[in-house]
């Protein structure tokens, strides 16, 4: 399990893919990842987001009851989108290695790699 970040309010968890698989009932944020509906299936919602500056117009989508999990393609600027929502009283994990560990996670072993 990752670690807990504290931001200047609150406080979100770094999230492994792994984890990330056994939550499917989380919202995913995703920025500057437009095709994220499908490389995000089966979780309850998905947003996919242009910037970090479209936050505020999609918070109403975001279930107050659910997990929100941020995921950038390389996990770097997903953080302050997290610390934010974690500021705003929601359960807020982090998705590290971003997009790119994901893919990485969920693309099946081939003969070379083992």
């Amino acid at each position: 399990a990752g670690a807990a970040v504290l931001g200047s309010c609150g406080s979100y968890r770094e999230l492994l893919p792994a984890e990330l698989e056994r939550m499917p009932s989380a919202t995913i944020v995703a920025l500057r990842i437009p095709d994220a509906p499908h490389l995000f299936p089966g979780f309850a919602t998905v947003l996919a987001l242009p910037s970090a500056r479209d936050l505020a117009g999609h918070l109403a989508e975001m279930p107050a009851h659910q997990p929100v999990v941020v995921v950038c393609p390389d996990g770097d600027c997903s953080s302050r989108v997290a610390t934010r929502l974690a500021n705003n009283g929601r359960t807020v994990y982090h998705l590290a290695g971003g997009l790119r560990d994901w893919n990485h996670h969920r693309r099946p072993a081939c003969g070379h790699c083992r």
